[in-house]
């Protein structure tokens, strides 16, 4: 399922995000 992997790079990278000021 492409959508979840896509799903999970997003939130990956949001929380990396999240994390950096």
């Amino acid at each position: 399922e492409w959508w979840g992997v896509d799903f999970e790079i997003k939130n990956h990278a949001r929380h990396i995000a999240n994390l950096e000021p």
